[in-house]
């Protein structure tokens, strides 16, 4: 069974925007050999070649771009549930609804909510 993790994918994101083992390690705050091995285990699991590591620099293969892209749309959506997490334990509400009826001047509300959303940008 194949268990991709996120840190695998970073590993190899980051990789892919350094150039360089050294490089990703550093970005991550990891060490080489823990990248290298996040970036083999994620080569065996999903069953082809992500780096080529004939030259100096190794370099993301064809099959290995085409991985990412698919990879980014599931780190993005993973780090807009990490940011939704910190604000829900924040206590701070994040969404609200104003109900105004027709007889309330829109101009007179505007800075209202203006000042609302200055104070809580979360919300």
């Amino acid at each position: 069974m194949m268990w991709i993790t996120i840190e695998q994918i970073k590993c190899l994101q980051a990789l892919e925007k350094a150039g360089s083992f050294t490089k990703a390690a550093s970005e991550l705050s990891k060490a080489k050999s823990a990248v290298i091995y996040s970036i083999n285990n994620l080569e065996e699991q999903v069953g082809f070649e992500l780096v080529d590591r004939s030259s100096y620099r190794p370099t993301i293969t064809a099959k290995g771009q085409e991985f990412l892209s698919e990879a980014l749309k599931l780190t993005k959506q993973y780090d807009e549930l990490i940011h939704k997490t910190q604000q829900i334990s924040s206590n701070v509400e994040t969404r609200l609804s104003i109900s105004v009826s027709g007889i309330y001047g829109l101009d007179r509300l505007y800075p209202i909510i203006k000042n609302a959303m200055a104070r809580y940008p979360s919300t």
